[in-house]
């Protein structure tokens, strides 16, 4: 995918709501995470949250903010 698509894509006024549904993602997986019984649990969420804060930082990456 080209750059300057996703730049159009973060700087769209409307991906401050797609930050704020990832935030809340993230704190629902990190409550997950506190209460999983299992390894297999444990080890789910951690790839789940992994991939939710990569995307939270996509912007700042996309724009050279390196956030």
């Amino acid at each position: 995918m080209e750059i300057n698509k996703l730049k159009a894509m973060v700087s769209n006024p409307l991906w401050g709501q797609v930050e704020a549904y990832l935030q809340e993602q993230i704190r629902t997986t990190s409550q997950e995470l506190e209460v999983a019984t299992s390894e297999l649990e444990v080890f789910r969420n951690q790839g789940k949250m992994a991939s939710l804060r990569k995307l939270a930082r996509l912007k700042g990456q996309i724009l050279g903010n390196k956030k």
